[in-house]
């Protein structure tokens, strides 16, 4: 059997942060299932919504907010939106990653 972090550890933590993948892997998951979007300037992020409103502190789309401005919001508890770099470099499970838009395919491939 494979436990799989949705989000990280969605319901206890704020959804797709460091900090909910974080708590997921210390709970036991074996992997954690996480979302990509791109910002305006072309950074791949850890966002499930096409906008930033539902689960952060601004509005708006991730597609036209540029990364500065992503990074500026409050994804809960102080957590800051992630990058798809950092996130990898973060932690050291399986990802499931489930790609939201199709700008971040072809931003991956260019990395």
């Amino acid at each position: 059997m494979i436990i799989t972090g949705h989000r990280g550890a969605l319901g206890t933590e704020p959804e797709n942060t460091l900090r909910s993948f974080r708590r997921a892997v210390a709970d036991g998951c074996d992997e954690i299932e996480l979302d990509l979007r791109v910002t305006a300037d072309g950074e791949l992020v850890i966002m499930h919504d096409a906008t930033v409103d539902r689960t952060t502190s601004g509005s708006g789309e991730v597609a036209v907010l540029s990364y500065d401005e992503v990074r500026s919001l409050d994804a809960g508890l102080g957590e800051m939106v992630p990058t798809w770099a950092e996130t990898v470099a973060a932690i050291d499970v399986r990802f499931q990653t489930e790609v939201k838009a199709e700008a971040a395919v072809r931003c991956w491939r260019s990395r």
